[in-house]
């Protein structure tokens, strides 16, 4: 795959850099279109959730999510962490987990569909991931998501056009954008409120009693030691209920 960017920029740039060669790309496709990004959808439960674009096409609504990550990338439709290993120094991968981007966006259609409360036309699920990442052993199963790299994602969204045809008429394409647009122009504190929303789903609730919860089961966090991989012997947190739940936390 070829690089996009090299090793030296923010991951805020290299969001902006991903989203540029999305834009860049879906703009080529044939057919009556529009672009929004940064939706800050809300939640029927309170709270919102962003997605990275909406593209309206005629042919239905793609909810895409963009992932510019580098290094080998593993996953499957079922896991709830994906696996993204990276070369370090002595030649041992590090590896990080991230939230199943399949699952991520299916949340984002859920919401987006509650929101506009129309099945009338379809809803499609893409999970774009850089030129400079390699996908390993991905695996799909209901044949509900679309995973691609920026390379081939015109070719893809181009492909399904043509097999789907016209879903969206202009008017509803009109209707559609009018009632999202509003969702793009989030304020800087609905922006800090849905990170903090976020960013409390990965650190332990502390009790009153001085003990640590989970914060996407509420099962209690009990001390564990890692037996294998870079982190072997090393102790981390994690919930009481695994394997119906796999938060972990380190401190």
């Amino acid at each position: 795959m070829r690089s996009i960017y090299n090793d030296f920029v923010s991951p805020e740039e290299k969001g902006e850099i991903g989203e540029d060669i999305i834009y860049r790309d879906l703009a080529r496709i044939k057919g009556r279109k529009a672009f929004l990004p940064n939706c800050y959808i809300p939640k029927h439960n309170g709270g919102t959730t962003e997605i990275d674009l909406i593209f309206l096409h005629e042919s239905g609504v793609y909810v895409i999510e963009s992932k510019n990550y580098s290094g080998w990338i593993f996953g499957d439709e079922e896991q709830e962490y994906w696996t993204q290993c990276l070369q370090s120094v002595g030649g041992i991968a590090a590896k990080k987990q991230f939230y199943n981007p399949l699952w991520q966006n299916e949340i984002h259609i859920y919401a987006l569909m509650e929101l506009l409360q129309d099945d009338t036309f379809p809803y499609y699920s893409y999970i774009v991931f850089g030129d400079n990442c390699e996908l390993k052993n991905i695996r799909l199963t209901s044949g509900n998501h679309h995973v691609t790299y920026y390379e081939y994602l015109l070719q893809d969204i181009s492909g399904n056009a043509q097999q789907m045809g016209r879903c969206l008429s202009n008017e509803k394409m009109d209707e559609l954008y009018s009632l999202l647009v509003k969702f793009t122009d989030a304020s800087a504190e609905q922006k800090a409120r849905h990170i903090e929303e976020v960013r409390a789903k990965h650190y332990p609730i502390i009790q009153p009693d001085g003990t640590w919860t989970c914060p996407q089961c509420g099962g209690r966090l009990v001390p564990r030691v890692a037996r294998q991989g870079s982190g072997a012997g090393k102790t981390f947190w994690g919930c009481s209920n695994y394997p119906k739940c796999h938060f972990i936390y380190n401190e």
